[in-house]
């Protein structure tokens, strides 16, 4: 026999998704006018074409977790039935997420990036992409413990990540942890030998801890990847 309590939630139900498909419809997202804007550098603008209503997240959120508890209860039918819809209005408020907070940052206002950015993370804690693009307004900020905080967060899954590699050696360089940043350099130069930016960093960090023969070694091998180098150039000039 079906409660009064079960067929109520599944009114319920049907009525947020109801709701949920109304802001849907209603919301216009003009993408192809959001990255004209971004290219003509009026990123207020490309913001304003897609943003998204914080309620309509709201609805969002709280109709995913009324269908996991269905899946949870055993009503697989009906919670199946839902999950494409609410899938791609999910990915779609990700995404939405995703590019504002890099907009944002293309216009310098750092600190809404980083906010935009931890609400797309709160959507989806498992994106490394949204980690990753956290790290460039911290970054800016120069909140760089926070930067080797999170870099070495996303190292702990991704241990081939570039670019979080590189984070964490412009945090160890920034606060001046020359032994720790010399470590980060030659784990990196394992992995990606033929890069240059890992030999640049070691060259630094062992310029700094006054071992001048292993940063003429470092050095020399800038070079060979980038002859043009500044830096290993001046180097190189004042030691040899």
């Amino acid at each position: 026999m079906v409660s009064f309590y079960t067929v109520m939630n599944k009114e319920i139900s049907a009525l947020i998704l109801l709701i949920l498909s109304f802001h849907c419809e209603a919301i216009e997202q003009d993408w192809n006018a959001s990255y004209l804007f971004e290219a003509q550098g009026l990123y207020e603008k490309a913001i304003d074409v897609i943003r998204v209503p914080e309620s309509a997240m709201s609805v969002s959120n709280l109709v995913m977790n009324i269908d996991m508890q269905k899946f949870l209860n055993g009503d697989r039918v009906e919670a199946v039935e839902w999950t494409p819809k609410m899938e791609r209005i999910s990915s779609t408020y990700e995404f939405t997420l995703m590019r504002i907070a890099w907009l944002y940052f293309q216009n310098k206002d750092y600190s809404q990036s980083i906010e935009t950015y931890r609400k797309a993370l709160a959507l989806n804690p498992e994106s490394i992409d949204a980690q990753i693009a956290l790290l460039s307004p911290l970054a800016a900020l120069n909140r760089w413990k926070e930067v080797a905080m999170l870099s070495s967060k996303v190292l702990e899954s991704q241990r081939l990540s570039y670019q979080a590699h590189l984070f964490l050696m412009q945090a160890r360089e920034h606060t001046q942890a020359w032994l720790a940043l010399e470590d980060e350099a030659r784990i990196l130069i394992a992995k990606f030998p033929t890069e240059v930016d890992a030999w640049v960093y070691l060259g630094r960090s062992l310029r700094h801890q006054h071992k001048t023969t292993e940063a003429i070694n470092a050095y020399q091998q800038v070079l060979v990847r980038y002859p043009n180098n500044m830096e290993a150039l001046r180097y190189l000039q004042s030691e040899l």
